[in-house]
């Protein structure tokens, strides 16, 4: 009785742990986001077996929990979206050239550049929006 009451215990622990690992960290925002995805890493490394990885997420985990906190993450984001926007613009400068020259090599390149650059601006602006941030 006392072995089956070890295994189904033992059963529980497996199936909560796999379970944490498949939480959809994406419904949390910041700090806990991050705390998170760690979280779900560490199970995943700790259920592979893989000691190495595991270590380093608990110290990643750490430096988390020591020195994470929202309102830095959204300067973060704020100043990435403000250096993207800057990119942006350079990139419609130099777009502009190009097709001055005629220079098709050159206006395919930035032409894609600028594409990049706006979808990066599209997700910063969705991540501050996530942390409850105006753009």
């Amino acid at each position: 009785m006392n072995q089956g009451i070890l295994k189904l215990t033992a059963l529980v622990l497996a199936l909560s742990s796999l379970a944490y690992a498949q939480t959809d960290c994406n419904t949390l925002k910041g700090c806990a986001e991050k705390t998170c995805e760690v979280s779900k890493q560490m199970a995943l490394a700790k259920e592979a077996g893989n000691t190495h990885k595991l270590e380093g997420l608990k110290e990643a985990l750490e430096e988390i929990k020591e020195h994470c906190r929202d309102d830095k993450i959204i300067s973060d984001i704020e100043k990435d979206l403000s250096e993207a926007k800057e990119e942006l613009a350079e990139h419609k400068e130099d777009l502009k050239e190009a097709q001055a020259e005629q220079k098709s090599d050159k206006v395919e390149k930035y032409t894609a550049k600028i594409k990049e650059d706006e979808a990066e601006i599209v997700s910063l602006q969705a991540q501050l929006s996530k942390m409850g941030a105006s753009n």
